[in-house]
């Protein structure tokens, strides 16, 4: 029952935001949550753990940017 009530507010956050913004917020989720399990449970962080949360945070970072494309010039 609470996998079916979440994949129905997933959903319903495409149909409000887009794929992309639910895409980069679960994968974002997904990280705070590792990283918290390492926290709460004192596993140590390798470099490879990491090197992977940064890798995911500067990802998450780029994404937010504005696009920043050069309008089409109109030639007559």
């Amino acid at each position: 029952m609470a996998t079916f009530i979440s994949q129905v507010f997933v959903l319903s956050l495409i149909v409000i935001f887009g794929i992309a913004t639910i895409a980069m917020t679960t994968t974002a989720r997904k990280a705070v949550t590792l990283l918290l399990l390492y926290m709460i449970f004192t596993k140590p962080l390798t470099k490879r753990h990491e090197l992977g949360l940064l890798l995911i945070s500067i990802g998450i970072i780029l994404k937010m940017l504005p696009d920043t494309k050069p309008s089409p010039r109109v030639q007559g």
